[in-house]
């Protein structure tokens, strides 16, 4: 069995992204972002109605290279097997995306 954290990040020593946390990501605007997570989360089938309401923009980048995370949602946390689901297309998001501006 596979620990929870370990799932949240490739643990691949050959995943060039995991193993450079510098990799280029897609500069966005905060606005532009929350709008992008909104949309992925809509597309999730037990996820409608579900929305971030605001993201962080971290001071540094993670370790990973990211400089954002969730802030809040608009009611309140999804639970399962949405929180799940809205994990996943977050972490991906984060992979390719760093906030500007």
């Amino acid at each position: 069995m596979v620990a929870r954290d370990a799932q949240a990040r490739p643990v691949n020593p050959s995943h060039s992204r995991s193993t450079n946390p510098s990799m280029e990501r897609y500069p966005i605007s905060a606005d532009a972002l929350v709008a992008l997570i909104n949309k992925e989360l809509a597309a999730l089938a037990p996820c409608q109605g579900v929305e971030v309401a605001s993201i962080e923009v971290l001071p540094a980048p993670d370790a990973h290279g990211c400089n954002w995370r969730i802030a809040s949602y608009a009611r309140g946390r999804p639970s399962e097997p949405c929180e799940s689901l809205a994990r996943i297309a977050v972490w991906a998001l984060q992979w390719r995306y760093n906030v500007v501006g």
